[in-house]
């Protein structure tokens, strides 16, 4: 694309709908002045329509469901397989403290009576 003020990542955007309110007017804007930018947003169209037609949401979503939860039993097994780290020790840092605290209460303070 020939035009410096915008790039076709922006156009993609543009037509999904996704710019700010006013991105979106002033590319209106300019694709009305500008036939170039005009034919730069047709030929989106209709790759997008290509794409849309050689690979129907309809056939390509299972795969990408299946795809999708592949990866989540993935990172749940990575979680449940994760080492222990010294982040994850100080979470339990507080009930160990407080767990030997009680112990030594109880063990030195077991033959001392206040009478």
């Amino acid at each position: 694309m020939r035009n410096k003020r915008m790039r076709t990542w922006e156009l993609e955007r543009y037509l999904l709908g996704e710019l700010a309110p006013s991105r979106m007017e002033e590319i209106t804007q300019l694709a009305q002045e500008n036939p170039e930018v005009k034919k730069e947003i047709d030929l989106l169209k209709q790759i997008h329509a290509e794409i849309i037609r050689q690979h129907p949401p309809e056939t390509m979503l299972p795969g990408i469901l299946k795809h999708y939860e592949e990866n989540l039993r993935q990172a749940q097994i990575r979680e449940k397989a994760r080492p222990i780290t010294v982040k994850r020790l100080l979470y339990a840092a507080p009930a160990l403290v407080s767990a030997l605290i009680l112990l030594f209460i109880v063990f030195f303070n077991n033959g001392t009576t206040s009478d």
